[in-house]
């Protein structure tokens, strides 16, 4: 045991003095890399939500198919997110990052414009697999460039990530409103993960420019290891991988569904189901359900 402590206390001290090389420059390059990071994990899922009606309706999609669609997050977390860790290990974390979240942006603005179900489905899932592996990542990401101040970057990270989840949430029938449909509300969501490219890129370079010192910090997406073997249990690992499948679908169905309206054509919802399904995102308060308008079937 104090074998294990004393490497963990090395392993900290290599990254803290790693992080001091690199300078303050880099430090806040990688914050806002950090909370771009955080703000895009959020919007490719509940964005659906507040539009699926008008979804389904231009694309032709049954009720089947959508409640497929509200699976798709789960899915895509539990089968790609195991791959981040031995892409991390294998190229620098921040290039996985840029290039993970590079598909998501391409994912976005590709579905907003797919004619039909099918590639609507498969752009989604795309766009999801890029946040699927920035999702694994990130605690990695914190603990190597933020050794010091672990605690306060994730309580950050978090907030970041509950403000994108409440601001796409509430704002995405405004736009789509406000730029005539559907396509434009789910859409505009992939300049905001462009953006979040231009920092990772950066550390990126930065990250192949200078050269990895001797017995530097671990690599990003696996814990300290002692004589070839990890600190954590096996056991722990292995469940930690397994409970995403059984755990968030019923967030992530209610996610995708929250802020929906009646599927006929003539009615839309009112932006103030969607500002509702923002202030649930953010605060956990019930969501406001309006009254069916006149013109939506009973």
């Amino acid at each position: 045991m104090g074998a294990r402590v004393e490497a963990a206390r090395v392993a900290v001290a290599a990254r803290v003095a790693a992080t001091a090389r690199r300078g303050a420059g880099t430090r806040w390059i990688a914050t806002a890399a950090l909370l771009l990071a955080a703000l895009n994990l959020r919007p490719a899922v509940t964005t659906i939500g507040p539009v699926l009606a008008e979804t389904r309706a231009g694309l032709g999609m049954s009720a089947a198919v959508a409640g497929l669609l509200a699976s798709v997050p789960v899915l895509c977390f539990a089968l790609i997110g195991g791959v981040a860790p031995r892409l991390a290990r294998r190229f620098a974390p921040a290039a996985v990052v840029a290039v993970a979240t590079t598909m998501t942006a391409v994912g976005l603005l590709a579905r907003a414009l797919a004619p039909g179900v099918a590639p609507f489905l498969a752009l989604s899932a795309f766009a999801l697999a890029g946040i699927a592996v920035v999702n694994v990542l990130m605690p990695g990401v914190v603990r190597e460039h933020f050794p010091d101040r672990i605690g306060p970057m994730t309580g950050l990270y978090t907030t970041a990530l509950n403000l994108g989840a409440s601001v796409s949430a509430a704002v995405t029938v405004p736009i789509a409103h406000a730029f005539g449909g559907w396509r434009a509300g789910v859409g505009v969501w992939a300049l905001l993960a462009a953006v979040a490219v231009v920092p990772w890129a950066v550390l990126a370079r930065a990250r192949r420019g200078g050269a990895r010192s001797v017995g530097g910090p671990p690599a990003v997406g696996g814990p300290p290891a002692v004589g070839g073997r990890p600190l954590w249990p096996s056991r722990l690992r292995g469940a930690c991988r397994r409970r995403p499948p059984f755990d968030p679908p019923d967030r992530s169905c209610a996610t995708a569904r929250r802020g929906r309206s009646p599927a006929t054509s003539g009615c839309r919802p009112p932006p103030r189901t969607s500002l509702s399904a923002g202030c649930h995102r953010c605060t956990g308060t019930p969501a406001y359900r309006p009254a069916r308008p006149a013109c939506c079937s009973p």
